[in-house]
């Protein structure tokens, strides 16, 4: 790791430490501050973010357990199963990126980042129907903003050519 990478890292952690420590310290009370509408599980963010910080430093050995370990302490939680989603994404694991990518979906459906990922994991694993139905039936939405409509307009802007190589 070069010098410049441990710099960022550490901003990196220490930010992430400080936004923690400001919004969950003891003075505040959770409330619905997620970016996904519900509440904030200051019980298990450490381990969220813990993972999250080995994701970011390329440790994918560490960082599925930890998301593993953040999503079976809370469930219910749909940015822990993404965060796992992602963590499997990065490994390789497209089938069980897949399942929490879904699981989260389940959880809040307005989650376009979440619906691209999923359909960026059925492509590799050869689902590229699945995949056009998915983000045809994702930018329907009425609740999209117009940067996220036109984000799941991208693969059908590229002429099939994403569904095309992957076949």
């Amino acid at each position: 790791m070069t010098k410049s990478n441990r710099l960022a890292t550490a901003l990196t952690a220490a930010s992430l430490v400080a936004i923690v420590g400001a919004c969950a310290g003891p003075a505040a009370k959770p409330r619905s501050a997620s970016i996904f509408g519900g509440k904030v599980d200051t019980a298990n963010i450490g381990l969220a973010t813990k993972a999250q910080m080995a994701l970011a430093s390329n440790d994918i050995a560490s960082a599925i357990p930890l998301a593993e370990r953040a999503v079976e302490k809370s469930p219910r939680d749909a940015g822990f199963r993404a965060l796992l989603g992602n963590c499997y994404l990065a490994s390789g694991r497209f089938a069980s990126a897949e399942a929490a990518y879904r699981d989260s979906l389940t959880l809040i459906a307005a989650q376009p980042q979440v619906v691209l990922k999923l359909a960026l994991v059925e492509i590799a694993q050869g689902k590229n129907d699945e995949a056009k139905y998915l983000l045809a039936q994702a930018q329907n939405r009425s609740s999209l903003s117009g940067a996220e409509r036109r984000a799941l307009l991208l693969p059908r802007c590229c002429g099939g050519r994403i569904f095309a190589a992957a076949s």
